[in-house]
């Protein structure tokens, strides 16, 4: 919850937001407008999977908005079916799930797809993804709280445009 929260406070902040949250603590869905700037390619594919429905619905806007084509999910078996069922160009994954390691789930997604590009969105320190023998299948690591500008610097990366 502490994550989510930082999340929506960045968020909230550089959106010149002041109330982020109603009375019960609900954190609603927040608009961003879309950078003209940034050239987007409507038809790139992301599949977003984080075990906080919140955080994937704040994501999975913030993609919409720049035209990306994005799934959510909270599941990584179904992040698995998803990517058995359908080609994505991306895949934005958390690495703790209650029920099976973000390393395992990006492995399985390599397998189905090895043209998969892989950014992973935690909160965890970034030397101890360093140190996982699967760290080569990662293309980007994009840290919680996270800004919207360095999620769009990172996809840049990690979707040249044509």
């Amino acid at each position: 919850m502490s994550v989510a929260y930082s999340v929506c406070r960045t968020f909230a902040e550089e959106n010149h937001r002041d109330e982020f949250a109603d009375r019960e603590g609900r954190l609603p869905v927040l608009a961003v407008p879309s950078d003209p700037s940034i050239p987007t390619n409507p038809k790139s594919r992301v599949l977003v999977v984080d075990d906080d429905a919140r955080l994937a619905v704040m994501m999975a806007n913030w993609l919409q908005n720049d035209n990306y084509d994005v799934t959510t999910t909270t599941s990584p078996t179904e992040a698995i079916a998803l990517a058995g069922q359908r080609t994505f160009d991306l895949a934005i994954v958390d690495i703790s799930f209650p029920a099976m390691s973000g390393w395992d789930l990006i492995a399985h997604l390599k397998q189905l797809q090895p043209s998969l590009k892989v950014i992973i969105w935690t909160g965890w320190d970034q030397a101890m993804l360093g140190s996982s023998p699967l760290r080569e299948l990662v293309d980007g690591l994009l840290p919680k709280p996270s800004r919207l500008a360095d999620l769009r610097k990172i996809l840049a990366e990690c979707l040249p445009r044509p």
